[in-house]
């Protein structure tokens, strides 16, 4: 029985996978914008290369316009967007996995390589999501839906952002690392099943 599926068949299931979809964008951003140069500070990098990192980790974001064409026309080709979605999830969750061993602040240069492939998947990702947004919601439910989606990122946000570090200083880095990663997977079981 398919019912327990998230559906695009209702207002709820659209509303719904939409905000985990966003969840799943949030949460990483949350964590490598937030937490992560407050973890790099403290294990002794120069406050010119963190912010530097965080600078460099935001310009996938500002010109993914360049590559959205490209997502665009693998749909005119037959290519579902959720395959998009799953491809750029599972690079997210494999350029995260290397945050489990680099040690800091020596494998700083591997870091920001990873980061930065993160960054264009995380990009990408949001453009194909979006895209699956516009061809899927009706004119009708656009406004929720887009507060659904703000909702559910801003919770991704703050979870794997501040309240990461109050759970690092706890449990340690690796388990909200691995944590992060296993939501991106999820989030893929979610796609491929919706």
């Amino acid at each position: 029985d398919a019912s327990w599926r998230p559906s695009l068949d209702s207002r709820r299931g659209r509303r719904a996978l939409f905000a985990l979809l966003y969840l799943c964008e949030g949460a990483p951003i949350g964590y490598v914008w937030w937490a992560l140069p407050t973890r790099l500070r403290a294990a002794g990098v120069p406050i010119e290369d963190v912010t530097a990192l965080s600078a460099v980790l935001t310009l996938p974001w500002a010109v993914k316009f360049l590559w959205a064409p490209g997502v665009d026309a693998l749909r005119a080709s037959g290519v579902p967007l959720r395959h998009a979605i799953l491809g750029a999830q599972v690079a997210m969750a494999a350029t995260l996995v290397p945050l489990l061993f680099i040690e800091l602040p020596g494998g700083y240069g591997w870091l920001v390589g990873a980061l930065l492939l993160h960054a264009i998947c995380a990009a990408t990702q949001d453009v194909a999501i979006d895209a699956v947004a516009v061809a899927t919601l009706p004119m009708s439910e656009r406004g929720g839906a887009t507060g659904w989606m703000q909702a559910g990122m801003l919770l991704g946000r703050a979870s794997f952002g501040g309240a990461a570090l109050q759970v690092e200083a706890l449990i340690g880095a690796a388990p909200v690392i691995g944590a992060l990663i296993g939501l991106l997977l999820l989030s893929c079981a979610l796609v491929a099943l919706a």
